[in-house]
């Protein structure tokens, strides 16, 4: 386990170098709303930017997560921003509290408080509060599945704006582990132990709570699931479970496995007409 912690944070850190490189302009009409506090404190973490279409229209809305193993990575320059181009869009990148500062269930807390937040400003930014989506990536798509199973799930809805949803009508989950139990152990202090407070062989009602697999029902919103075969780090077998389980719950489910491809491909091939293609699908009988 200490291996793959330290093959993590070295591939997290390439992943964070790469992202920073792929900064892009932005395409014409779209309006940048930078540091919006989803929680009125000072803590930079409770901060998001909005990439408002701005056409007048209401617009479906991308919600990106970061990720970075629960400890590291912010919303700046998010990985699907190429999906801007499609005009079809509006984009919602947001900041939540790492590890190195409180332990779960403050990650889901805080994405769900940016939801909430999200759809009572929707008309501020011209948001079809109907259709969210949210895409993650790694521990990113960890959070993005678990928004997505956890929908009524009291003992993630904390802070303001409680009147309104946190729920999401379509989950995009790059790569992100479903079930840490896979893992089998870890050691107090890492990447695991940290996210949890304690090694998950011993904190195993904490690692059942953390779990997107946990929440699974037939109410659940369509997946899109893309995974790389040679991922050491999280293993495709995280998808492939959760998968699985959605189909047997009857819930709409898509798996894609990338042959050749380990952790972090985000950036590293065009996923971008299969994930406006899947939202296309998913919004059309919204």
């Amino acid at each position: 386990m200490k291996q793959i912690t330290h093959l993590l944070l070295i591939t997290l850190t390439l992943l964070a170098a790469q992202i920073a490189l792929q900064a892009q302009q932005l395409p014409s009409g779209i309006t940048l709303h930078r540091e919006q506090a989803y929680i009125e404190d000072r803590d930079p973490r409770h901060r998001l930017d909005v990439y408002e279409l701005a056409d007048g229209q209401k617009h479906p809305l991308i919600i990106w997560i970061h990720g970075g193993g629960w400890e590291m990575g912010n919303k700046e320059n998010p990985s699907v921003i190429g999906l801007l181009w499609s005009k079809k869009y509006s984009l919602a990148s947001l900041n939540y509290r790492l590890t190195t500062q409180d332990a779960f269930p403050a990650q889901i807390q805080d994405v769900k408080a940016a939801v909430r937040w999200l759809r009572a400003n929707a008309a501020k930014f011209h948001l079809d509060e109907k259709r969210f989506a949210v895409v993650g990536a790694s521990a990113g798509g960890h959070l993005a599945a678990l928004l997505g199973t956890s929908s009524g799930e009291e003992a993630f809805e904390k802070g303001p704006h409680l009147n309104q949803s946190s729920a999401v009508q379509a989950v995009v989950d790059f790569y992100g582990p479903s079930d840490l139990s896979l893992y089998g152990a870890s050691r107090p202090g890492d990447t695991l132990s940290r996210l949890i407070g304690g090694p998950i062989q011993i904190r195993r009602k904490e690692v059942q709570q953390a779990n997107p697999i946990t929440y699974i029902d037939k109410t659940d919103p369509p997946f899109f699931l893309c995974h790389g075969d040679r991922d050491t780090l999280v293993p495709p077998a995280h998808s492939q479970k959760l998968h699985e389980a959605l189909q047997k719950a009857g819930v709409s489910t898509e798996l894609l496995i990338v042959p050749g491809a380990g952790h972090s491909f985000i950036g590293g091939f065009n996923q971008n007409d299969r994930i406006i293609a899947f939202l296309d699908r998913a919004f059309s009988t919204r």
